[in-house]
Order: structure tokens, then sequence, then C-alpha cells
């Protein structure tokens, strides 16, 4: 339906904006974490699981300071 067209453009619209948010910083966890989260309902699920890691990482870090 024209709906799950939109919903799904949306989606890809937040995906681009996540790429170009960790891009320009890194360390943002939350952006990792969510930019994983839109990766997963676009069916990307390695893509996500890569973001996931990297906020995993980057929170481990964090915490060992």
């Amino acid at each position: 339906a024209a709906s799950d067209v939109y919903k799904r453009q949306n989606m890809e619209g937040a995906a681009s904006d996540f790429d170009r948010a960790t891009g320009i910083k890194p360390e943002h966890i939350k952006a990792h974490e969510l930019y994983g989260d839109v990766l997963s309902r676009l069916g990307k699920t390695d893509e996500a699981a890569l973001q996931w890691a990297i906020a995993e990482e980057l929170r481990d870090k964090r915490n060992e300071s």
C-alpha cells in the first residue's frame, strides 16, 4: 500500500541521516544504536548488527575511562 512505501521512504531517509551523523560524530553511541534500529527495520540485519556492535564497543570504551 502507499503507506508502506511512505514508511519505507522515511526509513531510507532516516538511514541516510544516521549514516551522515555517524560519519560526522563517530563516537556518538546513540546515533549508532538508532542507525542499527533503522537498518534492522529495513531488513539490513548484517549492517544493523555492525552498528549495534560499534555502539557496544564505544560504550565499553567509555566505561573503561
